[in-house]
Order: structure tokens, then C-alpha cells, then sequence
């Protein structure tokens, strides 16, 4: 886990009532639209720990609902998530008790108009910052604090570095690396944390590499 600042635990440029149980939701769901990144059609929110006991009236669930259309956790639009959300999108908040994870805990079942199904669990962990650790079955680590790429890739010798290798032809600096491996099957995935903007050029160059599946890149501050 990384270290957090006392400015970065002072809390956020935000719509409230709470950092934790608000901002921290809203980029929580935003996260997680921009990784399952296909239109959604049906969104269930798994509700766990104070969640589960507070998101109405700290405004938790309007936050969830904001970031999965879209809307940031500083946009004024996050209160009327509900009316927004009318004829684009169905959902659904449910209580549940997800173990011993934090008790800001969300997890988000996206399904999208094709019917394809991805899971996204993050928690809320105080200042309005989040962190997103689960992806399907796969554990995570990612808090959007940098420009951020992840890839899911065959999981072979020479994947990481024709990937690192594309980012260096644009003086692209990594801050932080991290590979994943699926509990089932052959694949992988990486988390990239850099120093710098991914340009639309080398994120096609990443997506043309063979073995590549997806890519999703999240701008800092994006979350």
C-alpha cells in the first residue's frame, strides 16, 4: 500500500456530504466504469461495512451511481445521479458482508448490453482517496494517484517488456509496475503508474501488440 500525505488525508476538491462515504464512492464507480470500459446496461453495488449502513444518508449511493454514468466526484451532476440515470441505466444496492476487507467496501457487478459481465471491488479509505482491489478474481492494488494503464495480456516470456518497450520510444518514465496472474487461465494483468500522459499513439501501439487483449488508461485525477 502506498503512503498517503496529511494533504492528501485532509480530503478532496468535492461534492459532499462525506469524503469517505461520498468522493471516495464516486471514484470508486468512476474507476471501475473506465476498467470494465464497455457501455453498461445493468449495474448491481454490493454494499459492505459502514457502506452497507450509511450510503443513504451520507449520499453513498448517489456517488456509486454518478461514477458508473460518468460523473466525477467534484461534478455538481453527482446529486442528480438518480434522475440522470433514468432510461440509461438499471441498478440496483444490496447489503451484503464481503469478509474481512475494509468497511468501505463496494462491489460492482457491470453487465453490458452484450451481456458481458465484469466485477470491480474497491474500498473508500479516508480523504476521498479509494482503492480498487479486485478485478473479477484477480487481486489489486490501483488508486488512479498517477496516469494509469492496465493491460490484460497472455501472460508469456517478453510481455512486459515489448509493453515497457513502447512506452519508452516516447520517454514515457513507469513510476510503479505490477503484474497480476488470473487464478484461472493463461492470462495476465499489468498495472503501469507513470510519470507522464499516455499519448492516443502509443496507447494503439500497446493495444497492436500481440498478445495484448485490452487496454484501459485512467488519467490521473480521472478517478
Amino acid at each position: 500500500m502506498k503512503q498517503y500525505s496529511i494533504f492528501d488525508i485532509v480530503g478532496p476538491d468535492m461534492i459532499g456530504p462525506s469524503s469517505s462515504h461520498t468522493a471516495g464512492a464516486a471514484r470508486i464507480s468512476f474507476m471501475a466504469s473506465k476498467i470494465f470500459g464497455l457501455p453498461i446496461r445493468n449495474v448491481v453495488f454490493e454494499l459492505h461495512g459502514s457502506f452497507s449502513k450509511t450510503y443513504k444518508g451520507h449520499g453513498s449511493d448517489k456517488a456509486l451511481l454518478a461514477g458508473i454514468l460518468g460523473i466525477r466526484h467534484n461534478d455538481d451532476r453527482l446529486r442528480e445521479a438518480y434522475k440522470i440515470a433514468e432510461g440509461r441505466i438499471d441498478y440496483t444496492f444490496v447489503k451484503v458482508d464481503l469478509g474481512d476487507v475494509h468497511p468501505n467496501t463496494v462491489r460492482i457487478t457491470m453487465t453490458s448490453e452484450e451481456g458481458i459481465v465484469g466485477i470491480i471491488q474497491g474500498s473508500s479509505i479516508g480523504g476521498g482517496n479509494s482503492v480498487i482491489t479486485k478485478i473479477d478474481d484477480i487481486d489489486v492494488e490501483i488508486d488512479g494517484m498517477y496516469d494509469t494503464l492496465i493491460t490484460v495480456h497472455q501472460d508469456k516470456p517478453g510481455m512486459i517488456a515489448r509493453l515497457s518497450n513502447v512506452l519508452l520510444e516516447e520517454n514515457i518514465n513507469i513510476a510503479f509496475m505490477k503484474v497480476y496472474r488470473e487464478i484461472k487461465g493463461k492470462n495476465a494483468i499489468m498495472v503501469l503508474e507513470t510519470d507522464e500522459l499516455i499519448s492516443r499513439s502509443s496507447l494503439e501501439n500497446l493495444k497492436s501488440v500481440e498478445g495484448v487483449f485490452k487496454t484501459t488508461y485512467i488519467p490521473k485525477g480521472g478517478n
